[in-house]
Formats: structure tokens, C-alpha cells, sequence
């Protein structure tokens, strides 16, 4: 057997080094703080690993030898900006200190690319590092040393120009039976000192402060409104109670008119005054009243929830006081209802009870120039003085596409406006669209969240404007170059005689549990429709941060042309060193004052002095010819009568000019009033 010869094989041996470099490297993305998410694209400009490197990867090459595996990711390395974006590698890879260890879970961008950068976080500021003034710090009033009760808040609001009122529910002596009244607090612009009362008195004239719920003593919050021309002096307070339960209220039977009431009933019980500024000293001016079913001479509510504040009180430019409570009565109709009642500063009806709208409410009610508009849910209704109604408005109907509100019963839509002028500002929480009506979305692809405003002019029921109030980099006719990220919760706000609107908002950053509240004070010009930023958002209160417990919820804000006060409730520390953290009871209620951004003269025309009542007595009645006099009051005189209390109207019967006069009644029983041009007399 022969062998065939031939040549041999030839074996050709190629040593691959690029590819060999490159395999080597691949493990170093491992050594980088995220790195993993970009593997080879964390250094190369093709994500397969190969040919030129971004300029992140150039620095890296420059600090490590062929084939290294040494750790080489140090805080040198993140300190540097390596495509120029405005952020450190390390802020791009969520570790900005170089230690090696991710600090938190925000999205991660890349360090070698100028495109891919993170979303700035809005920084808030407090209110010293905007410029302003704080007047009175964190204060808690009503403290009782007890827990406060779940639904328990402040109301707040401004009487004049310079004093403002905090009202909340707090605890009747003694402590241990924990019994509901409602306290309020005055503070003057002038003296941080500021002074303690009841909210209700009886009808001997004395501060009341028992029980005054015969029911839910974990009940909703009082409401209170001031009259806000310069120089006033007149204020209402309004709460959810059972006074026909309490002997206190009882000198004239006026719950005993034929309207029969639960025992355990609780309905709107609203009661005006007038306030001495320099001794900050309320007188009452009327007694305490069922604001809608007062005058009732029949029917029946068996329920304990006869009405509710639910909705709010306001003072009209002519000084009378508007009140709206959900009235669950039954007398109205089958559902709850929107009904409003228009007093005057004596807690004489100048308009009876009336419906609005068959559903419920929650605050939204707000008083402009010649009028008030009240919010229903997804419906806006414009009134004058009168309560006539001008004109109703479909909420999101009437809004551009980019702007949407929640229609649900209040918590996180309010409107708000002054006396002063027609203009009717919305506030609320709510995801947020761009100017075509598409949602917008975070990095996550989740909807963007925030706190936006519009405004209507009153005179025409018409949409002028809208804007975001959280800061968002979108443009959002207003849009500002930083994120304010987070949870937004309870949103209220308030507008000053020239049109400044200071909102208050919960806002929960991402980094910690306890909301806390943020201001941001905007304003409008009518004219040309532009909107301004006085200041960023803000913390209101000295307690804010992640210090222990600390936290402000359900804020009420009042404002002037020269100072602002925000009261909220939650857990704070008492001596305000916030460090050391909450120490307060529960769901304590506190509030602050701070000066105004842009501090001006308040133009709304001054309060007149209040006439002096009329004082009506009988003379004498004979064979139905009935004789009166009576003292005070300006001429021309009406004499009025009705045969019931519940009568809509009061129908004149004779005019004078003097201060007697003979009449015929109407009926064999009835009612009389004397009205001047600014006062009456029942």
C-alpha cells in the first residue's frame, strides 16, 4: 500500500485584537452605577461596542489602561459633565457623590449623550428665600393637648384690610367628654399677638362655649366670611350644629314654628357680628339662625343630617352675606341640594331660601363685584346682588381643550374672587394636557400631574385664561424652566381687590410620605389676558421637610393687598425647631402670616358706617287697625307684611316718611316689617 504525498495544510493564525479588546471590555458597564442599562452604548456610539466612543467613554479610556479591571468609576469621574448637558455624570446615573451606589429610583440618563438628560426638580423654596416677610410664624391655635378629630379644619378669612379670622371645630370644656364647639382666632397684620373667642354666642349675648352638636361630633368644619372693604367691621360664622337642643339658644322659640326637627338633628346654623378691630372685641348682631329652613312653619326631617356645610359663606359688595348648605332636609326635593339664603348684616332675609342645583357642594362659593358665583360640580351659576341668576356655565365645557378640572363634589376644585372687580378665578389638582388635549406624560409614561388656574370674567360668563400653577417645563401659558414632581392633594385659593391670586396646595414630594403646603402667588391683567408670577411655589409654613411627623394638610388661605395667612392642620413643632421634629397632638390646627410680594393700597370702596337699627313697637290694635312707631332708620319708610315666615316675598302695604303710621293687617295673624333705605325692623 503506497502513501499519496502531497502538500501539507497551511493553518493561518490570526490574532483578533480588536475583537478580543472589545469582549474584555464589556464587563466594565458592570463597574458603573447603572451602567448595565446602557451596556456598550454606555461608552461607544454604537451600542454594539464597536468603533468610536461617545465622549463619556473618552473619559473613561483616558483613566484606564488596556485591558484594566481595575475599578475606575471614582467621584472625579462623576463629578464631570461629559456631554456638556448641564448635569455630572454621576446626577445622570443617579449617583452624583461617585461612591458606587445608586441613591435613589429616578430615571437614569446618559452621560455621554447631550440629549438624554434628567427632568430638573423644582427645588421649593420657604418664604424667607423668596423675599418675604414672615409675620407671624407656625402657631397652633385651639390647642387642647388631645388629638383633634378626623375631619376637623380651619376656615379662614380677611375682615377689612388689615384683620384676619381662623375658624375651626375644637373641644367643649370639659375635655374628657368630647364634645364639639367652634372657636375662632383673630390676627391683625399689626400685632402678632392676635386673640382667642368663641364663634357662636347665645342669646343672652355671651360667648358660647359648650357642645353645640347633638350628633357627629367628628363633624364638618365652620365656615366663616368677612366683609373685605377697608374700614369694615361686620363678619358671619357658620357651622354644622343642634342648637335647638341647647337651652343657651332658646329665649324665643324660633325652632318651634311648625318645622319639626330631630332631636339629634344637626342643619346650617349661621350668625353675624361686628368686630371692634382695636380690641378685637365681636358684638353680636343677630341671634344664631337655621340659615335655610329658619322660617319653616311645617314639615318635617327626621334625619340627624338635616344640612351641612357643605357649602360657604360670603359678604356681597353691598355688605350683605350670602350662605350656601347642602340642604338634606327633604323639604326641597327628594336629593340633596344647593340652597342659598342672602342676609343682611342684622341676619334680617333679604332673599329666602332657594334652590341653586338639586346636588351637593362643597365650598365654591365666591362673591365679585355686583354678585356671586357659585360652583355645583361641573356647573358654574352667576347671580347678582339679588340672587337672580345671570347665566350658568358647563365647567370643562367652557374651557380650551388643554384645560380640565375634577367635577366632583369640591375637594380639589375651588373658585375664589374679590368684591372689587368681576373677575372669577378655578383652582384645582388635576393631569395635566397640552394646549391640543393630549395628556401629558412623565418619564415613566404615567399622566404629568400638577396644579393649574383659570379665570372668568363674571359680566359675561366668559373664559379668559388658564395656566399651570405647580411648576412644569411644558408650556402651559405660563410654564416655568423647572419640575415640580409629586402628589397633589386639597387645593384652595384666594384673590385680593387687584387681582393677585394666592393658591395653596398639598404637595407630596417623592422622596418622603408627609404632604406638606405649597403657596404661589400669580396675577392677572384684564386687559391683555397675561398672567404674572409674583413668586415661585413655596412652603408656607416653617414646618416642612422630611424632619419627623411633620406635615400640613387641607389648607384655607386668606389674602389682602398687603399680607397673606394660610392655616392648615397636621403635625408640627410647636417651638418651631422643625429639626427635632412633630411634637403637636394630631391633626392640630395652626396657621401663619407672611407679607404680600407685591404689598399696594387695596382701591375697593370703604365701608359705611352701618345705620343705626329700627326699633318697632305697637302702639295700639283695634278692629285690625294697627298703630306702630319706631326709632332710627332713614326715610322713606315701607311698611311690609307677609302671613307666614316661609312666604317668598314681603308685600308693601304703605310708605312714609315719618316715623308712625296706622295700618290695616292683612289677616287676623301675620308678620310686620319696617324697612328704611339701609335698615329693618321685624
Amino acid at each position: 500500500m503506497s502513501l499519496r504525498s502531497g502538500p501539507l495544510p497551511i493553518i493561518l493564525i490570526v490574532w483578533l485584537s480588536t475583537l478580543v479588546d472589545v469582549d474584555a471590555r464589556a464587563w466594565r458597564s458592570s463597574q458603573v452605577p447603572n451602567g448595565l442599562i446602557y451596556n456598550c452604548a454606555l461608552c461607544h456610539l454604537n451600542p454594539r461596542g464597536t468603533g468610536p466612543l461617545n465622549e463619556f467613554g473618552n473619559d473613561v479610556n483616558s483613566r484606564v489602561a488596556k485591558g484594566s479591571r481595575l475599578v475606575f468609576w471614582s467621584e472625579e469621574l462623576a463629578r464631570l459633565d461629559s456631554d456638556g448637558d448641564g448635569f455630572t455624570n454621576g446626577e445622570e446615573l443617579n449617583d452624583p457623590d461617585g461612591d458606587g451606589i445608586a441613591s435613589n429610583d429616578d430615571p437614569v440618563t446618559h452621560p455621554g449623550d447631550a440629549d438624554s438628560k434628567p427632568t430638573v426638580r423644582y427645588s421649593v423654596p420657604d418664604v424667607a428665600e423668596i423675599g418675604l416677610n414672615r409675620l407671624v410664624p407656625d402657631r397652633i391655635v385651639f390647642e387642647t393637648q388631645q388629638d383633634n378629630l378626623e375631619h376637623w379644619e380651619p376656615s379662614v378669612s380677611a375682615l377689612g384690610t388689615n384683620t384676619f379670622m381662623i375658624m375651626a371645630n375644637t373641644f367643649a370644656p370639659p375635655l374628657a367628654g368630647g364634645k364639639q364647639r367652634y372657636g375662632i382666632f383673630w390676627q391683625t397684620i399689626e400685632n402678632p399677638i392676635g386673640k382667642e373667642s368663641a364663634s357662636f354666642f347665645d342669646d343672652q349675648d355671651n360667648a358660647y362655649l359648650g357642645p353645640i352638636n347633638a350628633s357627629r361630633q367628628d363633624g364638618n368644619p365652620g365656615r366663616i366670611a368677612g366683609d373685605p372693604r377697608p374700614g369694615a367691621t361686620g363678619y358671619t360664622v357658620g357651622g354644622e350644629a343642634s342648637p335647638h337642643r341647647f337651652a343657651a339658644f332658646d329665649s324665643n322659640d324660633r325652632w318651634n314654628l311648625g318645622f319639626e326637627r330631630s332631636e339629634t338633628g344637626r342643619f346650617g346654623l349661621v350668625q353675624t357680628f361686628a368686630l371692634d378691630h382695636e380690641s378685637l372685641s365681636p358684638r353680636p348682631t343677630s341671634l344664631a339662625i337655621d340659615a335655610i329652613n329658619g322660617r319653616l312653619t311645617e314639615g318635617a326631617c327626621p334625619n340627624e343630617r338635616i344640612g351641612e356645610f357643605g357649602g360657604d359663606l360670603v359678604v356681597l359688595d353691598n355688605g350683605n352675606v350670602l350662605a350656601v348648605v347642602t340642604d338634606h332636609s327633604g323639604i326641597r326635593g327628594p336629593t340633596a341640594a344647593a340652597t342659598a339664603v342672602i342676609l343682611a348684616p342684622n341676619g334680617a332675609i333679604v332673599k329666602e331660601s332657594w334652590v341653586i342645583d338639586s346636588r351637593d357642594i362643597w365650598a365654591n362659593v365666591a362673591a365679585y363685584r355686583n354678585g356671586f358665583c357659585v360652583r355645583v360640580h361641573d356647573s358654574l351659576y352667576f347671580h347678582d346682588n339679588t340672587g337672580e341668576l345671570l347665566g350658568k356655565l358647563a365647567l370643562n365645557d367652557s374651557l380650551p381643550s388643554g384645560a380640565r378640572f375634577d367635577t366632583g363634589r369640591g375637594e380639589n376644585t375651588r373658585i375664589a374672587s374679590h368684591i372689587n372687580h368681576s373677575l372669577v378665578f378655578m383652582a384645582g389638582a388635576t393631569p395635566l394636557f397640552d394646549a391640543e388635549g393630549n395628556a401629558l406624560k412623565d418619564a415613566e409614561d404615567q399622566p404629568r400631574k400638577g396644579v393649574q388656574i383659570s379665570v372668568f370674567e363674571a359680566a359675561s360668563r366668559e373664559f379668559l385664561a388658564s395656566r399651570a400653577v405647580s411648576e412644569i417645563s411644558e408650556d402651559l401659558s405660563g410654564s416655568d424652566e423647572h419640575d415640580l414632581f409629586g402628589d397633589f392633594g386639597r387645593v384652595d385659593l384666594a384673590v385680593d381687590a387687584l387681582g393677585r391670586v394666592a393658591v395653596a396646595f398639598e404637595w407630596t414630594e417623592p422622596e418622603t410620605e408627609q404632604p406638606q403646603t405649597l403657596v404661589r402667588i400669580l396675577s392677572f391683567d384684564r386687559e391683555s389676558r397675561q398672567w404674572e408670577t409674583l413668586t415661585p411655589s413655596f412652603h408656607a409654613f416653617l414646618n416642612h421637610g422630611p424632619a419627623d411627623g411633620i406635615r400640613s394638610v387641607t389648607p384655607s388661605i386668606s389674602v389682602t393687598t398687603q399680607a397673606i395667612l394660610v392655616a392648615a392642620k397636621g403635625e408640627i413643632n410647636r417651638q418651631n425647631q422643625v429639626s427635632a421634629g412633630a411634637d403637636s397632638p394630631a391633626r392640630s390646627i395652626f396657621y401663619t402670616a407672611f407679607s404680600h410680594p407685591v404689598p399696594l393700597a387695596d382701591p375697593t370702596p370703604k365701608a359705611t358706617a352701618p345705620a343705626a337699627p329700627i326699633y318697632l313697637s305697637i302702639v295700639s290694635l283695634t278692629d285690625r287697625q294697627l298703630s306702630l312707631a319706631w326709632t332710627n332708620g332713614d326715610p322713606p319708610f315701607s311698611v311690609q307684611q307677609k302671613t307666614a315666615l316661609n312666604d317668598s316675598e314681603w308685600i308693601t302695604t304703605e310708605e312714609t316718611s315719618e316715623r308712625n303710621i296706622t295700618i290695616s293687617t292683612l289677616e287676623t295673624s301675620g308678620f310686620i316689617r319696617v324697612v328704611g333705605q339701609a335698615t329693618s325692623a321685624p
